[in-house]
This record gives structure tokens, sequence and C-alpha cells, in this order.
């Protein structure tokens, strides 16, 4: 029987230390720390078949693109060779950076809430149930809409993400 212990793949939120107007230095120090975190709970973790979205930990990004990543199925946390798989969960008001995979194709599944989801030059308005596919080299951006209300967006791309390629992208320019 598998155990209830949490997955090793955790890191602290960053939160309060990544203060609004803060110079890209900043954040990429943040996200070195977050890298390094997430590198040294792999080396201990031995890969799983199955885990469940509440016992992952996720990277929290602050102000403006307040916002909470768990990386579900990845090479750091199941072993996967072709994809990656996570959740995003962008809080109300709030919004993903604008940025592109070089490297990967993406699709978004919207569990729950509503928004906007930019790609290229396009805007599609979107609500539980909508799935948008961002094809490789393509800006993209995910917006919350709504006050009062988490959107929460499943994300699969393939390749997988490295963990350098996921902190590089996703750290505001």
């Amino acid at each position: 029987m598998e155990s209830k212990r949490r997955c090793p793949v955790q890191t602290r939120p960053i939160r309060d230390e990544y203060p609004l107007g803060s110079s890209r230095k900043v954040h990429l120090q943040i996200a070195t720390v977050v890298l390094s975190e997430l590198q040294d709970a792999t080396q201990v973790s031995t890969m799983k078949r199955h885990i469940r979205e509440q016992e992952v930990e996720g990277v929290r990004m602050p102000p403006p693109h307040a916002r909470e990543v768990k990386h579900l199925a990845a090479p750091w946390t199941m072993g996967t060779k072709n994809l990656w798989m996570g959740i995003s969960q962008v809080e109300p008001n709030s919004r993903s950076n604008r940025h592109s995979h070089p490297h990967q194709e993406e699709v978004f599944f919207v569990l729950s809430g509503e928004g906007r989801i930019a790609v290229a030059e396009e805007e599609f308005e979107v609500g539980e149930g909508s799935c948008v596919y961002i094809p490789t080299g393509e800006e993209h951006q995910l917006v919350n809409t709504q006050s009062d209300e988490v959107l929460r967006v499943l994300s699969v791309t393939s390749p997988p993400f490295t963990l350098e390629d996921f902190v590089t992208v996703h750290t505001p320019k």
C-alpha cells in the first residue's frame, strides 16, 4: 500500500521576498533559490507512479503575476520522459507573465474559474471545460478576470520542461 507521506518536491512560498518593482536580478536570485530547493528535493526522492495534487506544494509567484504552479508529472517528480503536467492556480485579478516555450508545445485545460488565455495575437474567453492549444514558441498568458475566484488550469507540455527551463521562462523579464 502506498504511504501517505507528502511529495518531497516542495518549496516555500516566495511571495514575501518578491516585492513589486523589484529588479530582474532579485527575481533571478529568488528563482535560483527555488531551483536549488527543487533540485535538492529530487536528489532524495524516489520516482513515484502516483501522487495526489494535495500532496504537492506549489511554487508561488508574487504579484503582479500572483499564482501557484504545482509540478505534478515531471522528470523530477515521476520520472516522465515525454511530458510535463502541472496545475496553475492564478489568483483573482492576476495573470501569468507573458512568455513562450522555445522547445515545448502546451495545452491548457480549465478546471475551474473564468478568465482569458492569450496565444500570440489571439485572446480566448475561457471557463470550466475550455481547452486551448499553444504551439511551440508562441507567446501566451493566463489572465484571471474574476475578483473572487481562483482560475485553476491544468497544463501539459511536450517535451517536458527541465527545472532550469521552467525557472527561466516563468521569471518575469
